[in-house]
């Protein structure tokens, strides 16, 4: 499923809450309508609206995959992918953190 503005413009960012809203509430219908199932996203839009889509959606399972568009690491294939985050970039949960909750 790709989501995309509408318009092909740049997104407005007073607008950003209602996006962020919208597109949560497509991704949790999707998790809903199959089990709850675990949903991957792959980002490619302003990080801002990324972290509010993460704070609305923080209840669902999902792995989230970046645009990286850098130079490859060991290969001569320079298109731009999309790429799991590294487990080193993943928050941790710490003891306390884990009682705290």
């Amino acid at each position: 499923m790709h989501l995309a503005s509408r318009t092909g413009e740049l997104l407005d960012p007073a607008a950003a809450g209602p996006i962020a809203a919208e597109i949560a509430a497509y991704i949790r219908a999707l998790s809903n309508e199959n089990g709850n199932a675990e949903i991957h996203v792959l980002l490619r839009y302003p990080f801002p609206l990324a972290v509010l889509i993460g704070r609305v959606t923080k209840t669902l399972r999902c792995v989230l995959y970046g645009w990286d568009d850098s130079e490859p690491p060991t290969s001569n294939d320079f298109r731009p992918r999309y790429v799991p985050p590294s487990a080193s970039e993943l928050p941790r949960r710490t003891e306390s953190s884990k009682k705290s909750s």
